[in-house]
């Protein structure tokens, strides 16, 4: 795994989706600060955008990192699967049982929901 790859999963809290592609804004590979990393949530998108860029149609530093979008709505997810098993299992289960329903929780989430008007390319 690439090691900006495993930087984005720990912040936003989660492994990246099949598709999703980490982008460095500032097209310094080696800079791998989460101010300088954007999800694009396929390549199709991760190559338009390069298109435009390099056709000069916008600035390379246009794009601002999406991350803190996607920690947000993981942060969402864990506290509402938490309210949802808080009352019925003990401390002890819980970590389990959120494991268990987190799948059930993702198609509720898409990774659309991640991005505003601004960050359409």
């Amino acid at each position: 795994m690439a090691n900006y790859r495993g930087i984005v999963e720990k912040y936003i809290g989660r492994k990246l989706k099949y598709g999703e592609v980490v982008h460095h804004i500032n097209t310094r590979r080696r800079d791998n600060s989460p101010d300088n990393l954007y999800i694009f949530g396929n390549q199709r998108q991760h190559e338009a955008f390069h298109a435009l860029a390099d056709a000069g149609h916008i600035e390379w530093t246009v794009l601002k990192s999406n991350l803190d979008k996607f920690k947000a709505i993981e942060d969402k997810k864990k506290k509402e699967l938490f309210n949802l098993v808080q009352f019925k299992y003990s401390k002890e289960t819980l970590t389990e049982c959120i494991q268990e329903l987190r799948p059930k929780m993702e198609d509720q989430y898409p990774w659309e929901e991640a991005k505003d008007e601004g960050d359409k390319v």
